[in-house]
């Protein structure tokens, strides 16, 4: 299977503020995410996930935050217990939607700090409020110890939408959509960041 990219705008306060870029590969996840906050600082991520197959035995999570000088690499051995880092959520939000689980109780790996907490993936296919107008047939909610984490929108086994609690992203078809309207700098560093 070849890689697969994905591009979502990210919006904060409703406006376009950077990209979220997944590229997704067998055995290995990687994002990109950059955007301009409300107060017009830059924030960029990365976070790079191998895993066997299953995200929940994954094997090496690196974790990066730019404008922080932050570089941090967790390892998990595929004989201990499962887990999934925060940034590989749409591997399991996808696997519920396409199995049509109802839900997966599982720890969630905090990168940043390495703190795991309980976390559940929780699917609902009635009153799914679906934003931007999005025709979707299921919303997974990421609980994380007893706050919801992130709403995510699914058509099929597609992620379409995420809402962020404090900003929002959906999918497009192309890098340039998802920078159309975003800061200069901001799209300077996505797209160098994803070559």
């Amino acid at each position: 299977m070849p890689v697969e990219i994905r591009y979502d705008r990210f919006l904060v306060a409703g406006a376009p503020a950077g990209a979220l870029v997944r590229h997704l590969e067998p055995g290995r996840l990687r994002t990109v995410l950059a955007y301009a906050s409300a107060d017009g600082a830059v924030v960029h991520h990365t976070s790079e996930i191998d895993h066997p197959g299953d995200v929940r035995h994954w094997t090496r999570s690196r974790y990066t935050e730019t404008e922080k000088g932050l570089d941090v690499e967790h390892r998990h051995l595929g004989s201990a217990a499962p887990s999934v880092p925060t940034y590989a959520d749409v591997l399991v939000v996808e696997r519920l939607a396409r199995l049509r689980e109802d839900r997966l109780d599982v720890p969630v790996l905090h990168e940043r700090d390495g703190d795991v907490e309980a976390g559940a993936f929780v699917r609902h296919a009635r009153d799914l409020a679906a934003p931007r107008g999005l025709q979707v047939d299921s919303r997974v909610d990421v609980l994380t110890g007893v706050a919801l984490h992130a709403r995510h929108w699914c058509l099929g086994p597609t992620l379409l939408a995420s809402d962020w609690m404090g900003a929002f992203s959906f999918r497009v078809r192309t890098l340039d959509l998802a920078l159309r309207g975003v800061p200069d700098g901001v799209a300077a560093l996505v797209r160098d960041a994803v070559r």
